[in-house]
This record gives C-alpha cells, sequence and structure tokens, in this order.
C-alpha cells in the first residue's frame, strides 16, 4: 500500500467512549481525522451491515487522508480492528510502525450500552438478558455484522495479547479512568503519539444513549438506507447537533439482577485483563 496510510488507529473498543477522544483529538492541530470516522477497511464485515461503512477499495480508503499534510498525523478510528479476528494482522502488513490506542470498559456495562444503541436504532426488541444470552450462543460466523457481539467486544485479554504481540507501541485506556480527567488522558495520548498536548478542548460527552422523540423519525433514523447515507454526508462536526435535535436522552440503567446475572460471563477474561495490564482491582465488582 502506498503513501498516505494511517500513523495510528483507535481500534475500540465499540461503546467504550472512542467517539468522544475522537471529537477531543480532532481539535488538535497536529492530528488528521477522516471525513469518515470508521472506515472499516480492515474489517470482515457481515451481511447484517446496518448503517456501517465498509470502504474496501484501497484507492477510495487512502483518499480519506489524500488532504494531510506531512506534519500531521493521520488516524483510523474504526472500533471494529478490535474484535475482527484478522485486521490486527492486515493493518501490520501495511504499517507495522503504527501505534494502537485501545479502549476497554467495564464488559458488562458496555453490552448494555450497546444493546441500547440497538434498541434506540430499531434493530432490537427482545430485553437485554434474553439479547445477551441469544448473542452468547449464537452457532453462525461470529464478528461485526455477523453477530450483535454484546459479549464478544467485552473479551479484551485476547486482543490486547494479539496486538502486542505485533506492534511495539499499544496503549490501552479504561473508560471509567478517561472522563474523571479528560485532559489528562487526553496529554497521555498525546506523549504516546509524540506530539504536543494542546491545553484548551471542547470538553464534552458524544454520542450518549436516547431514544428518538418521534415516531416519525425514529422510522426513518431506524432505515439502514437512509443511515448510511446521512454516514457519508453529514459532517462529523453536525452529528452531535443533529442527535441531539432528534433525540431524547435515557436515564436506563442496567438492573441488580441482569448484571449479576451477565457478569460471571466474563470473569475469566477480566482476570486476564488485570494481569496484563497490572490493575489488579480494575472492575473489582466483578469477582
Amino acid at each position: 500500500m502506498a503513501t498516505a496510510l494511517p500513523d495510528f488507529f483507535l481500534v475500540g473498543a465499540p461503546k467504550a467512549g472512542t467517539t468522544s477522544v475522537y471529537k477531543y483529538m480532532a481539535q488538535n492541530p497536529l492530528i488528521f481525522v477522516p471525513v469518515v470516522k470508521e472506515p472499516n477497511y480492515y474489517t470482515t464485515v457481515g451481511p447484517d451491515s446496518r448503517n456501517v461503512i465498509n470502504i474496501k477499495d484501497e484507492k477510495r480508503y487512502l483518499r480519506l487522508y489524500a488532504d494531510a499534510t506531512p506534519e500531521l498525523l493521520k488516524g483510523d478510528f474504526s472500533v471494529s480492528y478490535m474484535h475482527d479476528h484478522d485486521a490486527y494482522k492486515k493493518i501490520h502488513k501495511d504499517n507495522p510502525d503504527a501505534k494502537i490506542i485501545m479502549i476497554i470498559r467495564h464488559p458488562v456495562n458496555r453490552a448494555y450500552s450497546h444493546w441500547l444503541m440497538d434498541k434506540r436504532e430499531g434493530f432490537k426488541k427482545d430485553e437485554f438478558y434474553a439479547g445477551f444470552l441469544n448473542d452468547v450462543n449464537y452457532k453462525g460466523t461470529r464478528g461485526f455484522c455477523f453477530n450483535s457481539m454484546y459479549y464478544d467486544c467485552g473479551l479484551y485479554a485476547d486482543a490486547i495479547t494479539k496486538y502486542r504481540s505485533l506492534f511495539p507501541n499499544v496503549l490501552v485506556l479504561v473508560y471509567e479512568e478517561i472522563f474523571t480527567d479528560i485532559q489528562k488522558t487526553l496529554n497521555n495520548i498525546y506523549s504516546f503519539l509524540n506530539i504536543d498536548t494542546i491545553s484548551s478542548h471542547t470538553i464534552s460527552r458524544h454520542n450518549e444513549s436516547g431514544e428518538v422523540k418521534n415516531k416519525f423519525l425514529k422510522a426513518i433514523y431506524s432505515s439502514t438506507g437512509i443511515r448510511k447515507v446521512l454516514k457519508l454526508l453529514v459532517p462529523e462536526s453536525k452529528k452531535d447537533f443533529s442527535r441531539g435535535a432528534i433525540m431524547a436522552k435515557t436515564e436506563s440503567k442496567i438492573s441488580p439482577e441482569d448484571f449479576k446475572n451477565i457478569s460471571p460471563y466474563f470473569k475469566s477474561d477480566v482476570i486476564k485483563v488485570r494481569e496484563l495490564l497490572g490493575k489488579p482491582d480494575l472492575w473489582a465488582n466483578i469477582q
């Protein structure tokens, strides 16, 4: 592959604050962010593609970065790369010196947020626990847009190990730590990328869960075709405004019973993640 390759990849996990981090990083004049936040170029996307953009043509992918001047660091923010079976190898083949950023989140809370998103967009009608169990027991091909991945995307140990095995520079961030001091997190990222920090960001949360206010708009919002077109046409800078105009924020929280029932599914992976990161108290309510 040729010249305009990304310098770094924010590979996931989904529903772990990646959109917020993307928005903050876009404010740094030394970082080039593409018009398409998630091109998913290195991902094998399944048939249930919904509103997912999947740029497979090399020339089209490189055109996303054609306007980046030499002094800018270029980023790909496709959260599908973290759990795709082969993305890490494909990225390494094209750019073995790329820097990798991961964000991980309490796996039960992440799964619930993921389910809320699918419900909001009209893709799920079953309740959370039933949907989670259906996903755990799914017998077909597993992967991005093959199954719901409520379970799969909360398993981090294997992904961390795979990326660390190929790339010398892998930064793993924890969602629950990011928003306690977002400026500290951004400074950490900029140091990792070896660029100057900026002292002032417009700080706000992005891509939070919500429900479409109007039934007619909900039908449109749930349309796969319409959402794909809007993803390509609406600039990232306008998407928060657009969502805010049609969304009502929800305060939905996972029930204690669902939390208790689902936590054991992630226990062994969480133990491994604690060891990999040297954080013995990470997500202490999973025991």
